[in-house]
């Protein structure tokens, strides 16, 4: 690195500002933390959804609902497949 070179990072640096390979990780650091809350988030919204899942199916089996209505009631309210609701429903009663 040239002299000229060497006084301009280092002047670059007092002043806060990020060069080449500095700037290239804290960007990469940004991004990696923004991508894993996010991530995070849409995991914990995935755990929230099957645990209200699991819970609507044992309070409609609790008060006797019939496995075809859970699993129908399942459809309207969490968006699933007919196949995936009797799926989750055989799967939590079993």
């Amino acid at each position: 690195m040239h002299y000229a070179e060497q006084v301009w990072a280092k002047k670059a640096k007092e002043e806060g500002i990020l060069i080449g390979e500095e700037r290239g990780i804290k960007l990469g650091e940004e991004r990696g933390e923004q991508r894993g809350i996010k991530l995070g988030e849409e995991r914990g919204k995935a755990e929230e959804r099957q645990k209200n899942i699991g819970t609507a199916i044992d309070m409609c089996y609790s008060l006797g609902v019939p496995k075809d209505v859970i699993a129908n009631q399942l459809v309207k309210r969490f968006q699933l497949s007919h196949e995936e609701a009797v799926a989750l429903v055989g799967k939590r009663l079993s």
